[in-house]
């Protein structure tokens, strides 16, 4: 924790708490298609083996194309990143407590000014009301 209050101290920043995140989701892979002239989601024949007959009896096979996914912007990925930022809080309030204590600092004045603890909530809010 440390180190991440430095780095972000000396960056001037805040850590990101998944203020821009949404959930989507996306394909593993692209593949360039000759007939449409662009990069469609790429698929691999792995899937399921489809077997029917045709209106003439013959047996038909397919073996299924499947696309492989992610998921951006989970749920479980904006609880991490918001747990991270109250915890660098923390740290940010603890290092307050232990510097402003008299004897520790006393040529520099230490304000009480701290970053908003749930800033979630706010942008929450606006999101609402427009």
């Amino acid at each position: 924790m440390a180190t991440q209050i430095a780095e972000l101290a000396r960056a001037r920043s805040a850590p990101d708490w998944g203020q821009g995140d949404r959930i989507s989701i996306t394909p593993c892979g692209w593949d360039w298609s000759d007939e449409e002239g662009c990069f469609l989601a790429g698929t691999a024949q792995i899937g399921s083996l489809w077997v029917w007959r045709d209106h003439r009896r013959h047996r038909r096979e397919h073996i299924g194309q499947v696309c492989a996914i992610s998921y951006t912007g989970s749920a479980s990925m904006v609880a991490a990143k918001r747990r991270n930022y109250l915890a660098w809080c923390g740290a940010l309030l603890d290092l307050w407590a232990v510097l402003s204590r008299p004897g520790m600092l006393d040529t520099i004045e230490i304000t009480g000014a701290l970053p908003a603890l749930a800033p979630w909530h706010k942008t929450i809010i606006e999101e609402k009301h427009t």
